[in-house]
């Protein structure tokens, strides 16, 4: 599929990577973040427990409170103040560590 629809390259774009199969937002959010240093957040249990206690969620983040942990890493990552440089000191879900306090606070 990515040979013949998108010429063998990835795309960059979040709604595109998701229609290929195997890829779901998890990875996605990976990629993009990585691979093209997208601000794009995800979620892996790690995240969540950071979440979790900062903002005293509750509940399941793979089921039933999945969109509050989701919306919230993303308005964490959109709060972020840090570049973002892949390979430099940001994390996978697109939270530089300099802008992670002033992010919080500012939440």
């Amino acid at each position: 599929m990515v040979v013949e629809q998108y010429a063998g390259r990835l795309p960059d774009d979040p709604e595109l990577i998701r229609e290929i199969p195997g890829i779901g937002e998890y990875t996605a959010g990976a990629i993009l973040s990585i691979a093209f240093g997208r601000p794009i957040p995800l979620v892996d249990g790690n995240v969540a427990r950071v979440l979790a206690r900062l903002f005293l969620l509750r509940g399941d983040y793979r089921g039933s409170a999945r969109k509050r942990f989701w919306d919230r890493a993303a308005a964490l990552v959109r709060a972020c103040r840090a570049p973002l440089h892949p390979g430099s000191s940001i994390r996978a879900d697109g939270v530089g560590r300099e802008g992670l306090h002033t992010a919080v606070a500012g939440m």
